[in-house]
């Protein structure tokens, strides 16, 4: 994510209005930065939490590709105010399908499980105040997660074996080579990719 655009963007194409920043051109309400992790590749965060926090905005971080990836020494995910985790079938930890989101904020968190799990609020009846969907793990799923997740820091220490092999296999190839951590700009320092995935250039 490129933050001098992000940063443009909010200066030149937006405006407070009644204490609400909106698009000058849309007129709709921007309510939230998200960043999205590519191929297991860290975001430049702390730029991005900085002018989240100039704009009063919250941060929602895409983690989808990015489990285990260390941002300076932190896992992505858990940086901004919300986090979303994908364990979609080609994904370091698999349930088939799913996700999880992650928050420090307990009004969020209640607000998503509530949304998540049919918005009922009678435990009995079906009364439903609100629109609410059927977005839950089943028993099994949610144990198959569990399970991969204890073993979860193998995974990561097999990807990044695996992300060198490429690596020294492609020295000496002029036809192919790795995919740049950041294309074009290097990688971040202090920052470890979990090599989700390793793309070849040709």
């Amino acid at each position: 994510m490129d933050t001098a655009k992000v940063a443009d963007f909010l200066q030149t194409e937006c405006a407070w209005n009644k204490g609400e920043l909106r698009n000058k051109t849309t007129g709709r309400r921007v309510r939230a930065v998200l960043p999205v992790h590519v191929l297991g590749h860290p975001v430049d965060l702390d730029p991005i939490l900085e002018l989240a926090r100039q704009y009063d905005l919250a941060v929602i971080e895409d983690a989808t590709e990015s489990l285990g990836t260390e941002y300076k020494g932190r896992r992505v995910g858990a940086l901004g105010s919300l986090g979303c985790f994908s364990f979609n079938g080609n994904k370091l930890v698999t349930t088939g399908g799913g996700g999880m989101i992650t928050t420090d904020n307990e009004a969020w968190a209640k607000r998503a499980k509530y949304l998540t799990t049919q918005a009922k609020d009678d435990p009995l009846e079906y009364v439903h105040n609100e629109i609410g969907y059927n977005h839950r793990l089943s028993n099994v799923q949610a144990a198959m997660g569990c399970a991969q997740l204890e073993k979860v820091d193998e995974f990561f220490i097999a990807k990044r074996r695996i992300a060198a092999r490429y690596t020294e296999a492609s020295r000496t190839r002029r036809d192919c080579r790795r995919c740049a951590r950041r294309p074009g700009r290097g990688a971040l320092s202090g920052c470890s990719p979990c090599w989700w995935t390793q793309p070849p250039t040709a």
